[in-house]
């Protein structure tokens, strides 16, 4: 039970076997012995090469201890009233579940301060599902919502077959997201993942254009020799910068505040530019994620979209130099000790390094503000400035987001998602995480195969109600749940008791599903139009998916009766015309079916136009190849 709970401990339930050795008062093999167990168990399962094998644990292996800590708590209410001679204080007393490891050493444990900020890693669903959101070089806005209660630590994972990083952190301040992304890069954990000293001393390009060119910080005549050193200056340059922070908090600094606040920022920017730019020419993909809460002030994005900006601009590079040091550094002593640049005038356009993903469910305010702030620019071009610039789409998931997603979850259970497959998780979730957290809850095949329509509905029968049509009416996600977890046709009273809804709400909404053909009336009631587990083979699914011709008008148009009583057949001819539809003006006027428009054009593969490429730096009128394609997808 210690491995289980040791594990449950973590935020992300996952954590390295070396990991759970040292904290173990048994032999490694003792503690591998009982992790068979527990897999044969299906408590947890053990991923990743055998020099970095992760744990984590399982949905049931999770429910396990939920419920050993429920009877806890049971057993703890009859201690106390039973046994008056034991008094224990209540402040003392806390749950597994709830007790907060010993901070790490370096980063993690200056920036904590006495607060518990940390550093820990993403799990496998958490990790695939932000990379296949990214793009190399652009930026994507995901609006997926996110466990907002913890909010203090920052989240870092590496994939060793991809040689990819992924680091996440939650910020409401431009500050908060600058210092939590440096310090999640400087983490120890990061390091000895992926810049290992071997690594940092395999980098073959001169030490002196890495310093001078890619503006890489702490890089003495030692630290350019000796990885150890390299290693051990980013990380106490994090450390630093956390012990900076507190001071600030705490009012703690003889300089006036702003300009305080205004050294963090700087050492923060050249901290976290470091060391994507270290990942880099190490050959690392690189993905950030920015998770921004709900309902911040207009004034508040913009702070943090100048932010991304200016962070972009560091981290974009043309022939080994950075952007922001060759175009918009004004100080010049900074630009004189940096190394010029050769502009091919067929090429003038560089490269963001990686790529960033801003999720919540505000994402995509926040990504116009970012749009505007590269379109203005980080700062202005200094007149020296030679002619280069970077491209940088601004963009939303598309489809291919999801057969990526889909694709690399199926590729850890060993189960290669189909086109029918794709189209349904998208049009239910409406986001990669949730995909990504469904197809994690399958197990994992001894030999690779294609998934099968009878395991997509389980899979996405493990999602909670609301993360099923999550723009859809509470109800709709409450009933879809039931309906896919169900092994039988339901009447219309026994899905709303299911459910939890009342029938006069479920009503309407099941003859919506009706019109998609997600749902399908049977003489025995309602059923999804997915097999279960004991039709395995049979040809159920949604009727759209066999209609190549199918037309999202055509679609809509049942949706709008399903939702409406006898709209006015004047505007009717309005919206639906010559084969299209106005889709403004069917938003405008009948607002009711704004979530089901997604879901029509994902069921009917439509095309999307999701991207918007913005130039920053100083270009010429060279277009960046392939900006019109991107634009355009």
């Amino acid at each position: 039970m210690s491995l289980l709970r040791r594990i449950a401990e973590e935020p992300a339930e996952t954590l390295p076997y070396r990991e759970l050795v040292a904290a173990s008062t048994v032999s490694k093999g003792r503690v591998s012995q009982l992790l068979g167990t527990l897999e044969a168990l299906d408590l947890i399962e053990r991923y990743g090469p055998r020099s970095e094998t992760r744990v984590e644990l399982r949905l049931p292996g999770s429910a396990f201890v939920d419920a050993l800590d429920a009877e806890h708590g049971r057993q703890a209410e009859l201690d106390a009233t039973f046994s008056q001679a034991r008094q224990y204080s209540t402040q003392c007393r806390v749950t597994p579940r709830e007790h907060e490891p010993p901070f790490p050493a370096g980063a993690d444990a200056t920036a904590a301060g006495g607060d518990p900020y940390r550093t820990r890693y993403l799990n496998r669903p958490a990790h695939h599902a932000t990379a296949a959101a990214a793009e190399a070089g652009a930026i994507t806005a995901v609006e997926a919502p996110f466990d907002d209660t913890d909010t203090r630590t920052r989240w870092v994972s590496y994939n060793d077959e991809r040689d990819e990083v992924v680091v996440a952190v939650r910020a409401r301040t431009a500050l908060q997201y600058t210092v939590s992304t440096a310090l999640a890069f400087s983490s120890p954990r990061l390091f000895d993942r992926v810049l290992t000293v071997d690594r940092l001393e395999d980098i073959d390009i001169p030490p002196e254009v890495l310093r001078d060119g890619r503006c890489i910080g702490g890089l003495s005549a030692e630290a350019a020799e000796d990885g150890q050193v390299l290693r051990d200056t980013l990380i106490e340059w994090g450390e630093d910068l956390a012990d900076m922070t507190t001071k600030l908090r705490h009012g703690d600094h003889e300089r006036d505040r702003d300009a305080f606040r205004g050294d963090i920022m700087r050492s923060a920017l050249g901290l976290a530019g470091t060391v994507a730019h270290l990942l880099d020419v190490a050959g690392v993909d690189v993905v950030r994620e920015l998770r921004v809460p709900q309902w911040l002030p207009h004034e508040k994005l913009g702070e943090i979209a100048r932010t991304v900006t200016v962070g972009a601009a560091i981290q974009s590079e043309y022939a080994d130099r950075t952007l922001y040091r060759q175009v918009f550094e004004d100080r010049e002593e900074k630009r004189a000790s940096a190394f010029g640049v050769d502009v091919d005038a067929a090429d003038p356009f560089g490269r963001f390094i990686g790529g960033l993903v801003l999720r919540g469910p505000d994402a995509t305010r926040l990504a116009r503000h970012v749009e505007g702030q590269l379109a203005d620019g980080p700062a202005p071009i200094h007149e020296d400035a030679p002619e280069i610039a970077v491209s940088i789409p601004v963009r939303t998931p598309d489809r291919t987001t999801y057969a990526e997603v889909a694709a690399r979850m199926g590729r850890e259970k060993r189960l290669d998602p189909t086109r029918d497959a794709v189209t349904i998780l998208r049009a239910l979730t409406g986001n990669p995480y949730a995909v990504a957290d469904a197809l994690h809850a399958l197990g994992a095949e001894p030999m690779a195969r294609d998934i099968t329509l009878d395991e997509v509905r389980a899979a996405l029968g493990h999602l909670e109600a609301d993360r099923l049509f999550p723009d859809a009416p509470p109800t709709v996600g409450k009933a879809m749940q039931a309906l896919l977890r169900s092994t039988t046709p339901l009447s219309q009273a026994e899905l709303a008791e299911a459910a939890g809804v009342s029938t006069r709400s479920l009503r309407r909404y099941v003859d919506a599903l009706d019109a998609l053909t997600l749902v399908e009336a049977t003489d025995d009631g309602l059923r999804f139009a997915l097999p279960t587990r004991e039709q395995r083979g049979a040809d159920i699914r949604p009727a759209v998916l066999d209609d190549s011709a199918a037309a999202r008008q055509d679609l809509l148009f049942d949706v709008v009766l399903a939702l409406t009583d006898d709209p006015p057949n004047k505007l009717l001819a309005a919206v639906f015309t010559g084969g299209s539809y106005d889709e403004g003006l069917l938003r405008r006027r009948i607002p009711a079916v704004n979530p089901w428009i997604r879901i029509a054009k994902v069921l009917c593969n439509d095309p999307e136009v999701n991207t918007t490429a913005v130039t920053v730096g100083n270009p010429t009128t060279q277009t960046p190849i392939g900006a019109d394609r991107r634009a355009e997808s």
